[in-house]
């Protein structure tokens, strides 16, 4: 691949282009980190929908009630969390799109 070089496990660019892929790679974080709240918040609305077969089976005692409640909490706050890392990552490499005078997403 031209203007890479091996370093290690894995690829590294060449002095002279590390600020091109430096800047390629804060556009795939940037589109990357926009679609994580639509993907989890799908997943968060579909996953009770999920748990309704379980609770079908065993019954709708509070104690499955309280389990399940307890998995869809531990969801929510492992997408929330995922939330505010997705924002700080989309800040940062936007800061630094706008710095090099790129406009991210074009359009």
């Amino acid at each position: 691949m031209p203007g890479m070089r091996p370093g290690g496990r894995r690829l590294r660019p060449l002095p002279e282009v590390r600020r091109e892929v430096e800047l390629l790679y804060a556009r795939i974080m940037v589109d990357h980190s926009r679609t994580h709240r639509r993907r989890g918040l799908t997943a968060l609305l579909v996953l009770p929908l999920g748990m309704l077969i379980p609770l079908y089976r065993t019954g709708f005692a509070p104690a499955a009630l309280v389990v399940c409640a307890g998995v869809w909490a531990l969801f929510a706050g492992l997408w929330a969390l995922g939330s505010v890392l997705a924002r700080r990552r989309h800040r940062r490499y936007s800061g630094l799109l706008r710095a090099a005078g790129i406009t991210w997403p074009p359009g």
